[in-house]
Parts: structure tokens; C-alpha cells; sequence
């Protein structure tokens, strides 16, 4: 049987895929570079995917797997920007975290994720926690917001606080759930950000400590239209949201920014090629990508943390909504140095 419980079929599509190009598309290789230090959450994937995509790419392919060390993917994603040809011999593992620096304009980044050419990705829940009830959210509202810092994973909270007319007061520092959880027991803040793995289990913890769920960033679908999150059905959107305290969908000039600052978020890693890969290799790699998702091994280590890994159409609108337009980012990036005096350099 093969690596992560492939089934046979896995074989036949891989053999029709690879007759329809060069005997060997690859012969050199195919570099994975992974956008994260060693031992780190994208890293441990890497390690997973390594020897599937071996035995799912054509056959006598070698897969390299390649470390650019950052704790954000920066690094990785301008490696990647620079080095790989577009020839689908170098394919990029990096975190949503990445997406989240281009779209805030960091000083560092040197690649543009609307360039990415989608493979196959995972998602996992956002959720915003506290004691407080949602009906007080709404206008004038001043809840107290734990977060590493105003362009950390997250300002997509902030962003919608701000949309439904609150005066959200940050407080900057707390940069991991553990800290975050602590300063909401403490009193020290009001919303905590719950999001990445193990986000339901979290919340059946904090539940007999009066800690409610308010809001989900919810999650693009197929076609692209943002809907409750499947993993957290019962739990209200933030357009919903919205649409209670405000009598009205999400609107104004920072929506877009939201969408896409939420996509970054929700995004665990997403696998890429670069733009201008031929189509022959970028469906050839999509049909890796639809093996690899659907691999019993990464199915069941995703389900164990709490995330969806996806592919195909699901993959493309996932990572593609990152993508913000020139006009949602200059709305975004004014917004923040209004609001946090951030600079881009």
C-alpha cells in the first residue's frame, strides 16, 4: 500500500497524468521548499508530505525537501519568489502568516502572493471568545482586544470591530493563545482570538468557565461566497453579525481588506507553484494536490488538529482570497497607520 493510505487509483491517475506530458517532467527533481524553520508546525508537514508526493508525482521523480528558516514564511516566500522557474519543479509549503505580512505592506516581503498558483492547502477555524454578550458589540461599544500586535494574525478581528462602529481597545503583547487566555481570565481583556488547530476542543475547555463563542471569521466556500465555517456550524459569522447589530451585511471600504485579512488567518499553509507554470504541469500538479488532500495519513492528521485540508476548487478559493486588490490594500494599509500609526518602512 502506499505512504498515507493512498488508494490504487492514486496509481492509475498519477500514470494517465504523467502519459499526458514528457516521459519525465522532472527530471532533476522536485524541490518542496518549505517556508518555515525546522521542527515548526509547516516544517511537520513537509515531513509528511515528502515521501506521499514520491510516490504520487511521475514516476522516478525525486522529491527534495528545502528549509528557509523564518518564523513567518517571509523568508520562504521570497526565496521562492526569486528562485523557482516556473517550470513546476519547485513547489512552496508556506503559512497563512505569509499572506498576512504582504497584505499589511511588511517592509520584508519581496514576493506577491497573488502570484501564487494553488495546489492544495488546509484550513482552520477563527472564532472570537469572551464573557461578554454579542448584543454589546455593536456601536460605541470599547471591548478590550488581546493581540500580538496590530498586523498579527489578528487584525481581522480588529478590522471588524471597527466596521461594526466599536472602539476596540487593543491590548498589544500577548502574543500566543496561552497568554491571550490567561489575560481573559484575569480581566485583563475582554475578546480573545481562538484560530489554527484544536480551536473546537479549546472551546469545550473554556466553556464551564463562562467563556462564550461570539463570532467566526465563517470560510469562502467552492465559488468563493464567504459561509459559516462546517467545523463550527452553530456558531454566527461575522457578516451575521452585522447583520444583527447593524441591521445590515458588512459595508464600507475596509470589507474587502477584512476578507482577505481573515483568509490569511484562517489559512494554515497552502502548497503553490509559481505564476506562468505551463497548464499541462499545474493540472498535473493539481492532480497530485487532490491525492495528497485526500491521503488517509494527512486526512487523519488534519482531522486530529482541527483543520480541513483542501483541494482543487476548494484550495484555489481558499488561497487565491488572500489576493487583495490594489485599492483594498491601500485601504487596508491607511486604515492601519490612521488607526496604529503603522509604517510600511
Amino acid at each position: 500500500m502506499l505512504p498515507g493510505g493512498l488508494a490504487f487509483c492514486a496509481g492509475s491517475r498519477r500514470a494517465r497524468a504523467a502519459t499526458a506530458m514528457a516521459s519525465q517532467p522532472f527530471p532533476n527533481g522536485v524541490r518542496l521548499l518549505v517556508a518555515g524553520t525546522p521542527g515548526e508546525r509547516v516544517d511537520w508537514w513537509a515531513d509528511t508530505f515528502t515521501p506521499i508526493l514520491g510516490h504520487l508525482l511521475p514516476p522516478g521523480t525525486r522529491v527534495f525537501k528545502e528549509n528557509a528558516i523564518g518564523n513567518d514564511g517571509v523568508t520562504g516566500a521570497n526565496q521562492f519568489a526569486v528562485r523557482a522557474a516556473p517550470d513546476g519543479a519547485t513547489a512552496l509549503l508556506v503559512p497563512g502568516a505569509a499572506a498576512t505580512a504582504w497584505l499589511v505592506g511588511e517592509p520584508r516581503v519581496h514576493f506577491d502572493t497573488a502570484s501564487w498558483v494553488p495546489v492544495m492547502d488546509a484550513v482552520g477555524p477563527a472564532v472570537v471568545v469572551g464573557r461578554m454578550a454579542l448584543s454589546t458589540l455593536g456601536p460605541g461599544a470599547t471591548p478590550r482586544v488581546a493581540a500580538s500586535g496590530p498586523t498579527g494574525p489578528e487584525l481581522p478581528v480588529l478590522i471588524a470591530l471597527d466596521v461594526l462602529a466599536a472602539n476596540a481597545v487593543p491590548v498589544f503583547g500577548l502574543d500566543t493563545a496561552q497568554q491571550a487566555l490567561a489575560s481573559l481570565a484575569a480581566g485583563g481583556v475582554d475578546l480573545v482570538l481562538l484560530h489554527g488547530e484544536d480551536v473546537s476542543s479549546r472551546m469545550e475547555n473554556l466553556a464551564s468557565t463562562g467563556v462564550r463563542a461570539l463570532f467566526s471569521f465563517g470560510r469562502p466556500d467552492a465559488t468563493g461566497h464567504w459561509q459559516r465555517d462546517p467545523l463550527l456550524p452553530g456558531i454566527p459569522t461575522f457578516e451575521e453579525v452585522s447583520l444583527t447589530l447593524l441591521g445590515h451585511q458588512p459595508r464600507g471600504p475596509l470589507v474587502d481588506a477584512w476578507r482577505a485579512a481573515a483568509a490569511a488567518t484562517l489559512l494554515d499553509f497552502a502548497l503553490v507553484l509559481p505564476q506562468l507554470t505551463p497548464t499541462d504541469v499545474v493540472a498535473l500538479w493539481r492532480e497530485v494536490g487532490e491525492q495528497l488532500a485526500q491521503a488517509a495519513t494527512v486526512r487523519g492528521l488534519a482531522a486530529g488538529a482541527g483543520l480541513c485540508p483542501e483541494s482543487g476548487p476548494s484550495a484555489n478559493a481558499s488561497t487565491t482570497a488572500v489576493a487583495a486588490d490594489a485599492a483594498t490594500l491601500l485601504a487596508l494599509r491607511r486604515w492601519l497607520g490612521r488607526r496604529f500609526g503603522w509604517r510600511q518602512t
